[in-house]
């Protein structure tokens, strides 16, 4: 029996569903599991798509279950993800009773940002057009690698085509962990610019991982 795939723009009530994805996805394409017992600090990362721009998200539906999820931004300059990240951390920080492998991870986060800030990190470097879009995607992995993701891709895009977005951005990890780029070029985008990314530095020492900003003009 064939899988019943939906996408659909986002409502109120996928939210739970969305940040769970979120979080199984959000370690590189894996779950956080390893590095955190709490998932209200992580979900907080995403909190600024739904809850200001909530009519550029949608969600992939698979036999009546959410699996996945893009979240847009039809001008990034409505979107400080440095920002963002930096008050996660800080106050996930000053939680109190915060879970030992909880603590870990934070304080590995708030040193990554302090040497990005120092320059010892590129991630800040990271050069993305001006006057753009922006979007996240992620799907479970049991559902990435069927066409689904190009598939609401393409929703998004003629969503923001549709209301005179002249370009879309995204950033993307590149590494061997979680291969990415042909997801990218394979949809029509091309790379804009590429650093080498400290992010994941204090979990992956040993990884060479570039962030890279992915760019479709729409026509």
């Amino acid at each position: 029996m064939s899988e019943k795939v939906l996408i659909r723009s986002y409502i109120p009530k996928d939210r739970e569903s969305v940040e769970k994805i979120h979080f199984e996805t959000g370690l590189i394409g894996k779950s956080m599991n390893s590095l955190l017992t709490r998932r209200d600090e992580w979900k907080k990362n995403i909190s600024i798509y739904l809850e200001k721009e909530p009519k550029s998200a949608f969600v992939l539906e698979v036999d009546h279950k959410v699996v996945g999820y893009l979240l847009g931004c039809l001008d990034d300059k409505n979107l400080a993800e440095v920002s963002i990240y930096l008050k996660t951390v800080v106050t996930s920080l000053l939680k109190p009773k915060l879970p030992k492998k909880d603590r870990i991870f934070w304080k590995g986060l708030f040193k990554y940002m302090i040497k990005t800030g120092l320059g010892k990190f590129d991630d800040l470097k990271l050069k993305t057009p001006k006057n753009a879009g922006h979007m996240h995607i992620d799907l479970l992995k049991k559902y990435r690698g069927k066409g689904y993701g190009s598939k609401l891709l393409d929703v998004f895009l003629k969503y923001a085509k549709d209301n005179n977005v002249k370009t879309i951005h995204a950033g993307s990890f590149l590494t061997k962990l979680n291969p990415n780029r042909s997801f990218w070029l394979g949809n029509g985008f091309k790379e804009y610019s590429r650093v080498n990314s400290g992010f994941w530095s204090y979990v992956y020492p040993n990884q060479d991982i570039k962030l890279v900003c992915y760019v479709k003009r729409l026509k």
